[in-house]
């Protein structure tokens, strides 16, 4: 059984919580389940981006001997 955590946002700008609003209302989703597809998009962008920065430094370094 995967573990669940509640969280609370605040300070979300208008122009933000309107977007996610505007999506809920296309979409029929719970704001809930479109701000955690977002974190998970997010999550593996920056774990690309990492992979992809290591790759780069990696190759760097064996171009020089290091």
């Amino acid at each position: 059984k995967m573990k669940k955590h509640q969280i609370c946002l605040k300070d979300v700008p208008d122009d933000l919580y309107q977007d996610l609003k505007r999506v809920k209302e296309l979409d029929g989703r719970s704001m809930s389940s479109i701000i955690r597809e977002g974190s998970r998009l997010l999550v593996n962008q920056m774990t690309q981006q990492l992979s992809e920065t290591r790759k780069k430094r990696n190759t760097r370094m064996d171009m020089v001997g290091f």
